[in-house]
């Protein structure tokens, strides 16, 4: 087993928060039973291709089930950033799930920086998928930021 350090755990906590939401999006399954099953199976088990083992499993919970009461508020400050030429109905998921998980952090605390937050959700969309979409989640979460943050 690796060590892992607070960061890390932080931002595993993210990445599995991405995969709970969509899991409860696509499965219309309860917010609370998503979490159990990520903790009790997802979260102590570790594997040669990936692991969620040390993901801060109280981040996560909190991640996971604020983004899935707040979903109506924070889909509608996702899509007030949008521009003419996005529709938020047309993206897909996974994306979604980014967008939404990144910008209850921005809305939620003031901690950590905005620049931290964005780049914690940028890099977890380089997992999914290629320039174009990475760069869909940069300039979303930093419209988002602008209209939510004073800094």
């Amino acid at each position: 087993m690796t060590k892992k350090t607070k960061f890390q755990g932080r931002r595993l906590a993210r990445l599995a928060a991405v995969q709970a939401l969509y899991q409860i999006q696509m499965s219309g399954r309860s917010a609370e039973l998503v979490v159990n099953e990520f903790l009790s199976h997802h979260f102590i088990y570790e594997t040669e291709d990936f692991s969620l083992f040390g993901a801060d499993p109280d981040f996560f919970s909190y991640l996971v089930k604020q983004a899935h009461e707040r979903l109506e508020d924070i889909d509608g400050i996702v899509n007030k950033t949008m521009t003419k030429q996005e529709s938020y109905d047309r993206v897909n998921l996974v994306l979604k799930c980014i967008l939404r998980l990144g910008c209850l952090e921005l809305i939620n605390d003031s901690e950590p920086p905005t620049a931290v937050i964005i780049n914690e959700y940028v890099e977890i969309s380089k997992g999914f998928y290629n320039n174009l979409e990475v760069a869909f989640v940069n300039g979303s979460l930093d419209a988002i930021a602008k209209t939510v943050r004073s800094t």
